[in-house]
């Protein structure tokens, strides 16, 4: 359907190729125009992209070719609109090009992405060997892989952060330029250097904890202390990582789930994101791959992963943002799918050495505090798509349309790792020296306490713990139900020591 003014402005590029070949496709982050009262070009933000509008003199020649040349000229690449375009057309108009001497920058890169989208062979002759390799992708546009791969037949350095298997696209934000210019791996070492030994061990026992009830919260689940030290044990993994495989995932699968919710292998079934409304119906928000996708899909994506862990060649922080979240997007399994969304983050850090082993950064109680800005990143994904895709689950014999498994191997990728980016930031400025701060007086807090009284069992844990989040007072129902035994003296002396020494930090949140 089409959402402007044809009398003003006609659709070019992508949009172009969208509309005259009803590619059902998500939209493309620039949308280019031509318009009559233009100087030369404009750029305006809208909602959900980019609006480019160009003067008459920038119009191409109203062909699949001229607008493939302009698209990728000035709308960068989006390989899953370039895949749907060519299951259906193309080819003739590439070969026929390309067959001619000179073979522009631009029919060399849709020569390059024709053969390896279709993994069909043009007709064409290779590119002249004197001719200069050319970078696949725009350094200026998108975050790409500093360690390019050549390609002789068409001079082309392919420097996509993936395959033709499985290849999101990150945009070269101002946001995500300016967290990628700061040293945050830099930050956490010189933040950990400032504490000692035992400190950062008593540091990683809580912070394991923390990291397990924030992980169960963002799912709004209150896991029973069995589940709590599974998932713990599972983090503790994080820290001596492997390489993932398809057993190994399972295996966390079965750690992160109840034991009724374990499984085998790779899910068989639909799932779906949402929830069942009052009338019986059901409410879908995000609809995975089908079941019978997720074998190739999960194949593509563990080999993508191990090579994002491994190499050096993009930033930790968004290895882990892409392996993460592309993960929660393939869903392949009934259950468990965030948690181990979760767990990946941690594991590519420190694969890539961003994090210490043995150390872990309270990444998921800053997601739970940034929730919304959480759903808006997943959101930023699944909304796109439902606009594209059918599913009933009170007929789960139907089929599923529209979860085509490309949907999921070529996607833009770019508010998922701002998301982390910026949770990251958040976690070495701010909440990993509160946290380190914390455990250090809590120590002093619970030696002087100690001192003054002779604590049951496990009360003067409960008590720091009570009054540190109740702003240094203890609450009249927490005192009732565990501390009826102490007197009003008593409770106050004992505040008054938790100011003394928490005074200059202020309590959690």
């Amino acid at each position: 359907m089409t959402y402007y003014d044809l009398s003003t402005q006609q659709p070019v590029g992508y949009t172009w190729l969208v509309e005259a070949y009803q590619l059902k496709t998500r939209p493309h982050w620039r949308q280019s125009f031509i318009k009559s009262n233009v100087q030369s070009r404009e750029t305006l933000n809208r909602a959900d992209h980019l609006q480019q509008n160009f003067r008459q003199s920038y119009a191409p020649e109203n062909t699949i070719l001229g607008h493939l040349e302009f698209a990728l000229r000035y709308e960068g690449i989006n390989l899953e609109i370039l895949s749907r375009l060519f299951i259906q057309d193309g080819k003739t108009q590439l070969e026929t090009a390309l067959q001619k001497s000179a073979q522009t920058h631009s029919l060399r890169r849709l020569g390059f992405l024709y053969e390896g989208l279709t993994n069909t062979r043009l007709n064409a002759p290779d590119t002249n060997k004197k001719s200069a390799y050319i970078k696949l992708a725009d350094n200026k546009l998108y975050v790409n892989y500093n360690k390019s791969v050549r390609s002789e037949r068409f001079r082309i350095e392919n420097n996509l952060i993936g395959s033709f298997q499985f290849c999101p696209i990150v945009r070269r934000t101002p946001t995500i330029q300016k967290l990628l210019e700061q040293d945050l791996a830099g930050a956490v070492n010189r933040a950990l250097m400032r504490y000692n030994p035992r400190s950062l061990e008593r540091a990683a026992a809580w912070l394991y904890l923390k990291e397990t009830q924030y992980s169960f919260d963002i799912e709004r689940e209150k896991p029973s202390g069995n589940k709590t030290e599974r998932f713990m044990q599972a983090l503790r993994e994080a820290s001596d990582p492997q390489p993932v495989t398809q057993e190994r995932l399972c295996l966390l699968q079965n750690i992160v789930v109840d034991a009724r919710f374990r499984e085998v292998g790779y899910r068989n079934s639909q799932n779906y994101v949402g929830r069942e409304l009052n009338n019986g119906l059901h409410r879908v928000d995000f609809l995975p791959p089908r079941p019978e996708d997720i074998p190739s899909l999960m194949e593509d994506w563990i080999a993508w992963t191990n090579h994002l862990a491994e190499e050096d060649g993009i930033a930790a922080p968004i290895a882990a943002a892409l392996a993460a979240f592309s993960f929660v997007f393939l869903h392949p399994f009934m259950d468990g799918n965030g948690r181990i969304h979760r767990f990946l983050v941690h594991e590519v850090l420190t694969r890539r050495g961003f994090t210490p082993r043995g150390f872990i950064l309270p990444v998921s109680a800053v997601m739970k505090a940034r929730l919304d800005e959480y759903i808006c990143a997943l959101e930023a994904f699944s909304k796109p798509l439902k606009r594209l895709t059918d599913y009933y689950p009170i007929t789960p014999d139907i089929p599923a349309r529209g979860n085509d498994a490309l949907l999921y191997r070529y996607f833009d990728a770019t508010p998922q790792v701002e998301f982390l980016l910026l949770c990251l930031k958040q976690v070495i400025e701010k909440d990993l020296e509160q946290e380190l701060q914390f455990l250090l007086k809590r120590d002093t807090l619970y030696a002087k306490l100690n001192e003054e009284f002779d604590w049951p069992g496990t009360a003067l844990d409960k008590f720091i713990i009570f009054v540190h989040q109740n702003q240094g007072k203890l609450s009249k129902a927490k005192r009732d139900k565990y501390f009826s035994y102490l007197e009003d003296t008593e409770i106050l002396r004992f505040e008054e020591i938790y100011d003394d020494v928490f005074k200059a930090m202020p309590p959690e949140a």
